[in-house]
């Protein structure tokens, strides 16, 4: 009989609020912008060998105000300026129905995890759900991962007895939370790195055209960490992923999943 293998953690980002300032529809590349210190967050996540992966609602799609090549070019445009922090994102996956539609994916409902669970060999018992909004933290208890909340984008809501494990003010410090997390559970054994508390350099993966191999953390070197220059300079990032249409599998309607190479 085979060992079975061990299925990587993941961070689940919501996108406007979260990663980028918060719109109630961002239809158009030049309205999407980072919010600060979100690069560096995502790095520390990258080389602690975490998947990091985007889930966002983008109804305007189904609205009929936001093309699915405009939310290419939008995507393309987050990954260009993540790539300047040397940091990335390992897959992103959009629902792009309207709420009236009733689907699985849309959060929060829980299809677009349960789809990253099976095609990047992710354990939700193992992971965490990273928003700025009540309907992130029950898409994230829903599907068994842990929940943080993070105050950078939606104004407050009641939580109605759906409280996170986590409040933080910024995914920076939702990040140094998950990444202790990550260390308590593990106790020792493979303990994700830290830049913020241990000198590292950056891992293999973020120097190949595609993302590390699932299950795999980037390796140490002897080094020390390069500052994001030298990162920039000497290292290249996975290029954007293809996005895929919109399917269903087996009953489940599924979100539109965007991995491999940029259009």
């Amino acid at each position: 009989m085979g060992m079975k293998r061990n299925r990587r953690s993941a961070v689940f980002l919501d996108r406007d609020g979260t990663i980028a300032y918060y719109r109630e529809y961002c239809c158009r590349p030049e309205e999407f912008r980072l919010l600060p210190g979100v690069g560096r967050a995502i790095r520390r996540l990258n080389e602690a060998g975490l998947a990091v992966v985007v889930v966002t609602n983008q109804s305007a799609i189904g609205r009929g105000w936001l093309t699915r090549q405009t939310l290419a070019q939008i995507h393309r445009k987050m990954r260009r300026a993540l790539r300047r922090a040397v940091a990335r994102v390992d897959a992103i996956y959009v629902c792009p129905h309207p709420p009236t539609e009733g689907c699985l994916c849309r959060k929060p409902g829980i299809g677009m995890l349960l789809q990253a669970s099976r095609e990047l060999g992710v354990s939700l018992r193992h992971s965490y759900t990273v928003g700025d909004r009540r309907l992130d933290v029950l898409t994230g208890r829903t599907a068994g991962t842990r929940t943080v909340l993070v105050r950078t984008g939606h104004r407050p809501e009641p939580l109605n007895g759906t409280a996170p494990d986590c409040e933080a003010a910024t995914l920076q410090k939702a990040v140094t939370w998950i990444l202790k997390q990550e260390a308590s559970r593990l106790g020792g054994r493979g303990r994700p790195l830290d830049p913020s508390t241990r000198t590292t350099a950056f891992g293999r993966g973020l120097a190949r055209d595609s993302a590390p191999s699932l299950g795999q953390r980037p390796r140490e070197s002897r080094r020390g960490t390069p500052s994001e220059s030298e990162g920039r300079a000497k290292r290249k990032i996975p290029r954007a992923p293809r996005p895929a249409e919109c399917a269903s599998r087996g009953g489940l309607p599924v979100g539109l999943h965007q991995r491999g190479r940029t259009l």
